[in-house]
C-alpha cells in the first residue's frame, strides 16, 4: 500500500487528544469510531500558484451529519455484515476525504476559504466551481503534485473498506506520506522503542 506507520509522539498526542474528546456521537451510539488525524499539505491552484493547508490535530469521529460530506473522490465497500452501505462515516474514511475533497477544490478555483471549510466539516457553503475542460488526465497530474504528509491514529482496527480507501488514498496522492496507527498496536510500539528498531514502513 505505501502506508508507513505513524511515530510513537505522534500517537501519544492521538492518545491524548481523544481521552479528552467528548464520545457522544449522535445517531451512532457505541458503534462510533475516532481518530485522530494531522496534516500538512501544499497544494497547487489552478493558476499555478501553491496554498499550505494545515490541520494541526483533530479528533475526527464516524458522527452521523444532516448535511452531505465530500468524499473526495473515495469509493467505500459495504461489508457483508452491514445493513446499510455506511463506511464513508468511519472517521479514518472521513479523514482522507476531507484532505482531498479541499484539494480538488482548489484544482477548479475554488477559494482557500472553500478548501479550509471542507477541513474543519467535510462540506463548504459555497460549491466548488467547475471547469468544462477538466480532465481525469488533469486531476490526477494536480494530485500527484500534492506534497506533504497525512497522519491518522484510529481507535480501532482498519476495516477493509477504510484499507480499500488508504490505498485509493496512495495511488492518486502519490508525494503525500500516509502515517498510520490504531490502538491495538501500542503494545507493537512499545516494543519498538525498547528495542531500538524504530518503526519501519508497512510492506
Amino acid at each position: 500500500l505505501g502506508v508507513k506507520a505513524a511515530s510513537p509522539e505522534f500517537c501519544e498526542d492521538a492518545v491524548r487528544a481523544q481521552r479528552e474528546e467528548e464520545k457522544v456521537v449522535s445517531g451512532r451510539g457505541e458503534r462510533a469510531n475516532f481518530c485522530f488525524w494531522r496534516a500538512q499539505v501544499d497544494v497547487p491552484r489552478y493558476d499555478g500558484s501553491q496554498l499550505h493547508l494545515e490541520e494541526p490535530g483533530r479528533v475526527q469521529n464516524s458522527a452521523v451529519v444532516s448535511y452531505r460530506e465530500d468524499n473526495g473522490g473515495f469509493v467505500s465497500v459495504k461489508l457483508c455484515h452491514d445493513h446499510v452501505s455506511h463506511r464513508s462515516w468511519d472517521a479514518e474514511f472521513r479523514a482522507m476525504a476531507r484532505l482531498a475533497a479541499a484539494c480538488r477544490g482548489l484544482f477548479v478555483g475554488a477559494s482557500d476559504d472553500f478548501s479550509r471549510r471542507m477541513f474543519e466539516i467535510g462540506a463548504a457553503a459555497e460549491g466548488a466551481p467547475g471547469r468544462p475542460s477538466e480532465r481525469y488526465e488533469e486531476r490526477r497530474d494536480m494530485e500527484a503534485s500534492v506534497t506533504g504528509a497525512l497522519h491518522i491514529f484510529m481507535t480501532e482496527v482498519p476495516c477493509l473498506s477504510c484499507t480499500c480507501a488508504m490505498a485509493q488514498f496512495r495511488r492518486r496522492f502519490v508525494n503525500v506520506d500516509l502515517f498510520v496507527a490504531w490502538d491495538g498496536i501500542r503494545e507493537f510500539m512499545q516494543m519498538n522503542q525498547m528495542t531500538g528498531r524504530g518503526w519501519e514502513s508497512k510492506k
